[in-house]
């Protein structure tokens, strides 16, 4: 990778960006039961209930996900254990405000990447504070999958973006399948690069957090590395409230495998198939992660 000049760019504002994709999974069903409205006043009732629980769960996902990178990044910064992985000051990081573009059940955030002295903090957040959203909505019963990338991108409006970065980022999203996070070659690729920065440490930290698992990599939101850095920052009763957490999650995610098994709703057993495959893994990586967060 080399450095966006200004003859390179021409008169296009490009940069290198960091874009997460994030999609709310299950939302269909509900939705395609709202194909019209109600005929009756008896239908009603049940046609309000599930707008209310589709819109809630948006919402909720929505509101905790941007609440999440806040708090991570302001513990990251009151954090004696944490400062020799977040110098230089924050202030610097956060003049490059992060960004974010919503439409449904999607929610894009983008973080430009154009300053070497905070590339490698802004990376290394957004991983650690993406597993904690992972973490806290599967314990919520909230299903979704994501994918990371960074690459070429450039805004269209100050809310939009638009690039080879989001694009990769979504067809990420999409090959994740099941609840989980994919994280694009081209970001390890740059953790590699200068662009990065110049703290090795930093750099380990962040290729500790990705897994390569079933022809992806993927963010180990649950592997030891992530534990240990949770646990730096969560001492006594409020790790404990996060292994109550992860516990909450592993059930859930052994319900929506009874569920789907049962679940009268969906007539297509391919489709049937390929879910009970997706959660039978994201079972199995619960079940061989567990005994660390217990």
């Amino acid at each position: 990778m080399t450095e966006n000049g200004e003859e390179d760019r021409r008169n296009v504002p490009y940069h290198y960006y960091l874009v997460g994709v994030f999609d709310i999974l299950g939302q269909g069903d509900d939705l395609a039961k709202m194909k019209y409205l109600p005929n009756s006043p008896e239908e009603w009732p049940q046609f309000n209930e599930l707008n209310r629980r589709t819109r809630q769960k948006v919402l909720e996902f929505r509101r905790n996900l941007l609440e999440m990178f806040r708090i991570v990044f302001n513990k990251h910064e009151s954090q004696d254990s944490m400062q020799h992985l977040v110098s230089p000051p924050m202030e610097k990081l956060r003049k490059t405000p992060l960004g974010i573009q919503q439409f449904s059940d999607t929610t894009i955030t983008f973080f430009r990447l154009d300053n070497q002295e905070i590339n490698g903090q802004a990376i290394f957040m957004t991983l650690f504070g993406s597993a904690a959203v992972m973490r806290w909505a599967l314990s919520q019963r909230i299903s979704f999958r994501a994918g990371i990338a960074i690459g070429p991108a450039s805004l269209i409006t100050d809310h939009e973006i638009y690039g080879a970065a989001l694009a990769c980022a979504a067809s990420l999203e999409k090959k994740q399948g099941c609840p989980g996070i994919a994280v694009g070659d081209g970001l390890i690729e740059f953790v590699d690069s200068p662009l990065f920065g110049e703290s090795t440490e930093l750099r380990a930290s962040v290729k500790s957090f990705i897994k390569l698992a079933g022809g992806l990599q993927r963010l180990d939101y649950l592997g030891e590395p992530m534990r240990q850095l949770v646990r730096s920052m969560n001492p006594g009763e409020e790790m404990r409230h996060l292994n109550q957490e992860v516990e909450s999650g592993r059930k859930f995610v052994e319900e929506e495998l009874r569920r789907i098994k049962h679940a009268p709703d969906i007539l297509d057993e391919e489709k049937r198939a390929e879910l009970l495959r997706r959660y039978a893994d994201v079972k199995e990586y619960y079940e061989n992660n567990m005994d660390r967060w217990t």
